[in-house]
This record gives structure tokens, sequence and C-alpha cells, in this order.
């Protein structure tokens, strides 16, 4: 085939921005299980969670594609436990065992019941989500916020969006609709 081609498909149109809008479609789903008729069961919501953390690191390596340099990326990962443990996830999940982990090659990701009408219930089935790693327990939806919040800094300190950009809100766009136009991205 042809190395043009390659630019034809949709994964690979509008670059960096087409990942950061994708990875926010992944954490709408894991955080807004509630809103899927019929509710999304457990492995599924499992499913939400090990894509959210894939996309997640993988949208370095469109960031890196666009041409932000690797010494860059390789310190915003050490930076930050959250993105560290993302990787380990993301690999974890990907090959089954992971042999070098920035956090914890043996993590495990898991779910405890939550009565009804506990208002910590964020998810479908009366479950909460949790990582652990490091001996330390993360909640699953706040592990996903912080890995978005180190992205939506890193981006905004590298311009290539505004602050107002930098967390999405609600249904809006990932992505500035300015940004999209210029970038030729569009949903």
């Amino acid at each position: 085939m042809p190395k043009f081609l390659g630019h034809l498909s949709v994964h690979k149109n509008g670059g960096w921005h087409s990942q950061w809008a994708r990875l926010h479609r992944w954490y709408d789903r894991l955080k807004n299980p509630g809103l899927r008729k019929p509710q999304p069961s457990s492995e599924e919501t499992c499913d939400f969670a090990i894509a959210f953390f894939q996309t997640c690191y993988h949208l370095r390596d469109y960031l890196k594609a666009d041409g932000i340099e690797e010494t860059k990326l390789a310190e915003l990962f050490k930076g930050s436990v959250a993105l560290e443990l993302c990787r380990d996830i993301c690999n974890g999940t990907k090959h089954c065992n992971l042999n070098c982990a920035s956090v914890d090659a043996h993590f495990a990701i898991g779910r405890e019941y939550v009565p009804k009408g506990i208002p910590y219930s964020q998810y479908a089935n009366n479950e909460a989500w949790f990582v652990i790693a490091g001996e330390k327990k993360y909640d699953l939806l706040e592990l996903a916020q912080d890995c978005l919040a180190a992205w939506a800094g890193f981006l905004n300190c590298e311009g290539l969006i505004p602050r107002q950009g930098a967390v999405r809100q609600g249904t809006a766009s990932a992505v500035p609709q300015k940004e999209r136009e210029e970038s030729g991205f569009s949903r």
C-alpha cells in the first residue's frame, strides 16, 4: 500500500486533536455509565477503563508524531504519578504481563460493592472502581481525571490548547471549534 494512503485512515485524521477528543469520549463513557441505556455491565465498565488508559497513554505517540519532543513527553510522565500509572495500566492490559513498570508491575484494577443510596456510587451496578498500585489505592475516576488534568496542563503550556479548552465541560468538544477548523479536525 502506498504510504500516502495511510493518512486516509480515520484514526490518523486530525492528528493529536482526534486522539485528545477520543480520550474525552472514553472518559465520558467511564464517568457517565448511567446515561447509557441499558446501563453497562461490570465487564463493559472495565472495558471503558482499559480503553481510556490505553487511549490516554497513546496520546503521547500522536503528539510525538506531530513534532512534540520526546524529552518533553518523558519529563511530563516523570512528573506525574497518574500518567506513570496510566502507562502501567495501558501496557499491562495490552501485554498481560508488565516487565518494566513505572509504578507497579503487579497493579490491580478492581471493584467493590456500594449500597444503594450511598452518594459515592458513581458507577452503574452499585460498584466503585479502584486501582491498587505501589501499596496505594486510587479511585479509578479520580485517577482518570488526574491524567486528563496532567495532559491538559501540558497541552496548555505547549500552547496547543487555550486554558478554557483544557478541561472539558459537559458534552462540548474537547477541542475548541476555532482550533478544530484551523487544524482540519472536525467531528
